[in-house]
């Protein structure tokens, strides 16, 4: 299922590309603050972070996009979508349990991480729908996670926040490939998505294309 230029460099973190995606991952265990460039404006936010971990993947991140631009700082939107300040480059960030990744586009873009796990079985009832189910087997634990990865996907490409996982973000096909063609409900209008996934041993990746 994996179709993506995959570059590795001596800072341990793997780069992905395909068309005009570019994916930035490393380990969580690669955020040493000694070793990471934070502008003022970064630097007082990591201050503001009193939760440990969410500390290590605001670092993680910022080591990522130091390696994509180090001029550049990471800002947010008043929904909480993440922007390169002063870029006209969008970005999406995802963390799983043990690694953390950055996607950047010259378009919107939602993109997500996921490890396999085997509570997904325990929640597919709250974000699949009975047609989804059909797409999807329900014993296999990389189909679920590539399911609920998609669908966190297109949250997050998504601008409204408020959405229903089951009837708002809908996919529609998947033959098995690394192509999920979806829709997903914006502005009261159905917008087609094309969602691309891919497999990096246990990790998922899942994003989406203009």
């Amino acid at each position: 299922m994996v179709d993506l230029m995959i570059k590795r460099n001596e800072n341990s973190i793997t780069k992905f590309t395909k068309n005009q995606v570019e994916i930035f991952l490393c380990s969580k265990a690669n955020s040493d603050i000694s070793k990471i460039e934070l502008s003022e404006f970064e630097l007082n936010h990591y201050f503001s972070i009193r939760n440990p971990s969410r500390r290590i993947e605001f670092l993680s991140v910022r080591f990522l996009k130091n390696h994509f631009d180090s001029s550049l700082a990471i800002g947010y939107l008043n929904n909480g979508k993440p922007i390169l300040i002063g870029s006209q480059k969008h970005i999406s960030i995802s963390h799983s349990k043990n690694y953390v990744g950055l996607a950047v586009a010259p378009h919107p873009i939602g993109f997500d991480i996921e490890e396999c796990h085997e509570r997904i079985v325990k929640v597919r009832d709250r974000f699949l729908n009975d047609a989804e189910k059909d797409l999807f087997d329900q014993n296999s634990l990389s189909e679920l996670t590539i399911a609920w990865s998609a669908k966190e996907a297109l949250f997050k490409l998504n601008n409204n926040d408020r959405l229903d996982f089951k009837s708002d973000l809908i996919l529609r096909e998947w033959n098995k490939t690394s192509i999920i063609s979806s829709i997903m409900l914006q502005d009261s209008e159905w917008k087609e998505v094309e969602l691309f996934v891919g497999i990096i041993e246990n990790l998922i990746l899942c994003f989406n294309f203009e």
